[in-house]
């Protein structure tokens, strides 16, 4: 799980060591929730899109 915070492909490849099949199924699906560095950029320009007019409303004068 931890590679997956550099890259989620790494991540999901990394689960394959994991002997059960249930438990390497749900790393591999949890896996995707973790945001990677490509990811971030993305997230805080969508963030700033539908938050940034909500959070300023009130504070304009």
């Amino acid at each position: 799980m931890c590679m997956g915070f550099g890259c989620n492909a790494c991540g999901v490849i990394g689960c394959r060591i994991i002997d059960s099949p249930r438990e390497r199924l749900i790393a591999i699906l949890t896996n995707n929730f973790v945001p990677c560095n490509g990811r971030f950029p993305t997230l805080i320009a969508v963030i700033t899109m539908f938050f940034a007019a909500a959070v300023s409303g009130p504070f304009q004068s």
